[in-house]
């Protein structure tokens, strides 16, 4: 609530309003004023007849409706007044990463699957609150469960993967038949494409995005539309970082591709991942995922409901709270493009800190000298907070997303 003072509103008026009730009818039962009342001779019996008790017992209903409708009114009025707003008060946000852990469940990966869905609940628990997904693939992909951060029904889901009481490949590979047979079997390419359009590749979404990767990575001729080597191209455009948990061998095949090397290459040459044998390396992976450590603080500025012109320019100032001293220090001046604001808080350049809450400070300053357009413009006086949280997660550094608020008191 912004203005919450407008609340003492209603009970005042209501003191006001018994107060002049009681004031007039102290008045008229002592007749303490006759000057304004026209003074009728035998009227005392009027008061007896059916008729005038009726229609005073009709006047007291309508006073006490209308006095109740009153109320009500003042209420929503002040209500409204006040600019009630959402406040967030639960602070378990969702990290500043969205993961797919993506699975090759060809049958030439059984052997290694009890391995496999043991570890991904491994960096499921270690990642707390990160959003993730589960993509499955053979001959197509498909995927399980979409990101969330409900790291319970992660588990779940990474579970209906385990093995059955068959001992069998073929059987194991059969209960998923329906949703992953495509043309051909072992499609790694198109499998891994899969698991890249899991995420959310919009410019909207500004979380570091990583897909864990567990595959021998063996096909044969004509099996996939697309190579790893070319969905690792695709995936670096949108900034998406691969880790390869490797379960195959060194095999050359009559076609001389090492299947081990083209993987490590997609992996580390192409998107900056980190490539992983089968066995204890794998149980670094997690470690290794991207430190997202910048906070990305943005505003929206308009000028009488408007986008501001490319002329338009004003200057934002964001400060951070010293949690020390409990001082706003001042880290950038920036100006508006169009209607974004927008600054990076980095660790580096010691306005973001390893611990816990970074709060944040985003007024209107200045208008910019060469703004000619604006006339009287008069700054704006609104200030907003954001609050964002950077902790080392299982190794990892993360920042998460900026939640923003109209009040200090929400922020901190």
């Amino acid at each position: 609530m912004r203005y919450t003072w407008l609340f003492i509103i209603p009970p005042i008026a209501i003191v006001i309003i018994i107060f002049v009730a009681w004031y007039r009818y102290c008045i008229h039962s002592h007749d303490r004023d006759l000057r304004r009342v026209a003074v009728i001779a035998h009227t005392k019996t009027i008061k007896f007849l059916p008729a005038y008790r009726r229609a005073a017992r009709h006047y007291r209903i309508l006073m006490i409706c209308a006095a109740i409708s009153l109320l009500v009114t003042l209420f929503s009025l002040t209500a409204s007044a006040a600019r009630p707003i959402e406040r967030q008060e639960n602070k378990s946000i969702t990290e500043n990463r969205d993961i797919v852990l993506c699975l090759d469940i060809s049958g030439s990966m059984y052997s290694y699957m009890g391995d496999l869905l043991k570890y991904f609940k491994t960096i499921v628990k270690g990642l707390k609150s990160e959003r993730i997904a589960v993509t499955i693939f053979d001959g197509k992909p498909a995927n399980l469960i979409p990101l969330t951060d409900d790291h319970d029904a992660l588990l779940e889901i990474i579970d209906t993967l385990g093995a059955d009481d068959s001992n069998n490949s073929y059987t194991y590979t059969s209960r998923f038949a329906p949703i992953v047979s495509g043309t051909s079997t072992s499609a790694i390419g198109d499998g891994v494409m899969g698991c890249v359009n899991s995420l959310d590749l919009s410019e909207k979404n500004m979380r570091a995005k990583s897909v864990i990767i567990a595959t021998d990575n063996m096909y044969g001729d004509n099996t996939q539309s697309v190579d790893i080597g070319q969905v690792a191209r695709y995936a670096a455009r949108y900034n998406v970082t691969f880790y390869g948990l490797f379960t195959g061998n060194n095999s050359t095949y009559d076609d001389g591709i090492n299947k081990k090397n083209e993987f490590k290459s997609a992996v580390e040459d192409i998107t900056g991942g980190t490539f992983h044998n089968s066995g204890g390396e794998w149980h670094s992976v997690y470690s290794e995922l991207e430190n997202v450590d910048v906070a990305n603080l943005t505003a929206k500025k308009t000028v009488n409901g408007k986008m501001p012109t490319t002329a338009e320019k004003f200057v934002f100032t964001f400060e951070r709270l010293d949690p020390d001293t409990g001082e706003w220090k001042k880290i950038a001046e920036v100006n508006n493009d169009g209607a974004s604001v927008n600054y990076a808080a980095k660790e580096k350049d010691g306005n973001l800190k390893l611990g816990g809450w970074n709060v944040f400070r985003i007024t209107e300053t200045d208008i910019d000298s060469t703004t000619e357009t604006l006339g009287s413009y008069t700054l704006s006086t609104a200030t907003y907070y954001a609050a964002v949280k950077y902790d080392s997660i299982s190794g990892a550094k993360i920042a998460s997303l900026a939640h923003y608020y109209e009040e200090f008191d929400q922020a901190s």
